[in-house]
């Protein structure tokens, strides 16, 4: 009996990057040789923030890169944001 080996699919990968550092997700995309996915930020009258991910998120690995430097609590909450919009609650299979 022969065991035959079938190797790992690799998935396709989504970069996103928020507003906190747009230079270093270029980087880190320019480093992986990957296009850097576009983000919709938008901020509301009441200030409330939307986020919504331009580009499909499925079957993908996604990463949102989003440092917590000043002011963390707008940058923690845009990367939340983020994070619902990705769908990063299901788990991965």
């Amino acid at each position: 009996m022969s065991s035959r080996r079938t190797k790992p699919r690799v998935r396709e990968i989504a970069v996103f990057g928020g507003s906190a550092h747009p230079a270093l997700t270029a980087e880190i995309c320019a480093f992986l040789s990957v296009p850097q996915r576009p983000v919709r930020l938008q901020r509301f009258a009441n200030d409330c923030l939307g986020v919504q991910l331009q580009s499909n998120c499925r079957e993908r690995d996604v990463f949102l890169i989003q440092p917590l430097a000043p002011p963390v609590q707008e940058h923690l909450v845009e990367l939340l944001l983020m994070a619902d919009a990705a769908g990063a609650r299901r788990r991965p299979g």
